[in-house]
């Protein structure tokens, strides 16, 4: 059984990206416009309030997927931490 971490995303370096992830979901390389659409997608949820900031709650389901969104995120530099 592999381990699926639930992703906590602070909405605000999120949304520093979002023009990114509009053009990426026209790749032609298939991981990178599912990430893209995902993110865009998690990017309309109802962010949860914590002190000052709003932070996205996600759960990627399938690990390889996850992987890879946690990948870009990094990449991006957005603030995210795993479930521990």
């Amino acid at each position: 059984m592999s381990y699926i971490p639930i992703l906590i995303i602070r909405k605000e370096n999120l949304m520093e990206h979002i023009t990114i992830f509009e053009s990426e979901q026209y790749s032609g390389d298939e991981d990178v416009k599912k990430v893209a659409e995902y993110l865009l997608e998690i990017s309309k949820y109802e962010p949860m309030k914590f002190f000052e900031g709003e932070l996205i709650i996600c759960h990627p389901e399938f690990a390889s997927f996850n992987s890879l969104v946690r990948t870009r995120l990094a990449e991006l530099g957005v603030d995210f931490h795993e479930d521990q």
